[in-house]
């Protein structure tokens, strides 16, 4: 079969976070299986890439396609929360591109919400009766509106409603994300698929290189505690520093190491709540760790926290557990199994809590804390490993031609 993923930003593009991750993954996986691929992605001009907008580029078999995004006029003001909107036109090669390549795919998935790209794709592939499906990765849910709150929701209700109308299936990442579908469009059909890991991958040995091997060499056997994602407000890396002082202050041999691109400035803030905690001797701050530095940094920790106000569903939070890593995180990353599990626990944002589910974390006997690392690497076996995900992804797309 061929598929088309429309979607933000895409390999190798570096600046933003999951969605690149998950889709690729997706999308790589399906080639793998022996089927066609093709990414139609939003240029990022923040990027070193130079790959030909003329043509398709091929990596790691999937077909790529970057289109340059076009501002409105409202977004030409000088407003800045308006600048940011991803809801940007595509140029003029978009819509004739769109409809060149839809009688050779079978099935559409608009994998990001409130991208401009979803209404000419939706209608397009209705047009041409191909199967069209649709996952927000969090996007649509109004925890995650921001300051941009309004603009969203009147956006969605005059745009996103109609395309969540016209999709066979709404797919979901979690039951969070289903219940915000419904809430949307209480008729759509909703499937939940999660995002998926290769486990095996995440298991490959890793050796620390550079400043990482460094900060290892530094922390000893110390018992270390990580947060790494992209440093904005959303995934509360301040709220991470202040929880871990407090947790320091009861477990004195605590480390930490906090990793992520500086996209909002914060990493100055962390550094000053840092030392005005008194935690600068055992907390390191790192820029975004890739490859074999990543899994080292995964691997060799014993606690991950994501204090997060808000995920589609979290790939940071999966790589973790698929390394054994406990972890301590909140409602808002949409995997309550941790604590069901014995994996961690999901307490309340705010540094109060975390702080108190570290210190729990390292009041427990050494076999209990293991304990909880060998279930998290079990939760992501069993529930999100990648080769699942796939197979249930390519069983909807049976279901909904088998129905049709």
């Amino acid at each position: 079969m061929h598929f088309l993923f429309n979607t933000g930003f895409y390999k190798p593009s570096t600046h933003t976070g999951g969605p690149i991750y998950s889709v690729s993954a997706l999308a790589e996986s399906l080639v793998k299986r022996g089927h066609c691929v093709t990414v139609a992605a939003v240029r990022n001009k923040a990027d070193s890439c130079n790959c030909d907008q003329s043509r398709d580029y091929v990596l790691n078999g999937v077909h790529v396609r970057l289109f340059d995004s076009v501002p409105y006029l409202w977004q030409k003001l000088p407003m800045s929360r308006l600048k940011q909107m991803s809801v940007s036109r595509l140029d003029h090669n978009w819509e004739r591109w769109l409809n060149e390549i839809m009688p050779s795919v079978d099935v559409c998935d608009s994998q990001l919400g409130f991208l401009y790209s979803n209404r000419a794709v939706s209608r397009i592939s209705k047009k041409h009766a191909k199967i069209y499906l649709y996952h927000q990765r969090g996007n649509l849910d109004p925890r995650r509106f921001g300051a941009n709150a309004l603009f969203k929701r009147v956006y969605l209700n005059l745009f996103e409603k109609p395309i969540l109308t016209r999709a066979d299936v709404l797919i979901a990442l979690s039951q969070r994300e289903a219940e915000v579908f419904r809430a949307y469009v209480p008729s759509s059909r909703v499937e939940v698929i999660p995002n998926g890991v290769d486990c095996r991958e995440w298991l490959l040995p890793a050796v620390a290189e550079g400043e990482l091997a460094d900060v290892f060499l530094r922390i000893g056997d110390a018992p270390l505690v990580i947060w790494h994602s992209r440093m904005v407000k959303m995934k509360g890396p301040d709220v991470f520093v202040r929880a871990f002082a407090r947790a320091q202050k009861k477990q004195p041999s605590l480390q930490a190491i906090l990793a992520g691109p500086n996209e909002e400035g914060l990493r100055e803030e962390c550094e000053m709540i840092a030392q005005e905690m008194g935690v600068t001797d055992c907390v390191y701050f790192m820029n975004a760790l890739s490859g074999s530095n990543r899994r080292a940094l995964l691997q060799r920790a014993d606690l991950f926290v994501l204090p997060t106000a808000g995920e589609g569903l979290s790939m940071a939070i999966l790589e973790a557990m698929a390394c054994g890593c406990a972890v301590v995180t909140t409602p808002e990353a949409n995997i309550s199994e941790i604590q069901a599990c014995g994996a961690g626990s999901v307490v309340a944002c705010n540094e109060l809590e975390i702080g108190n589910a570290i210190v729990e974390m390292f009041s427990e006997s050494v076999s209990g804390l293991a304990a909880r690392k060998a279930n998290a690497r079990a939760l992501v076996d069993e529930n999100f490993s990648l080769t699942g995900v796939v197979d249930r992804y390519l069983e909807l797309v049976e279901r909904i031609l088998a129905e049709s």
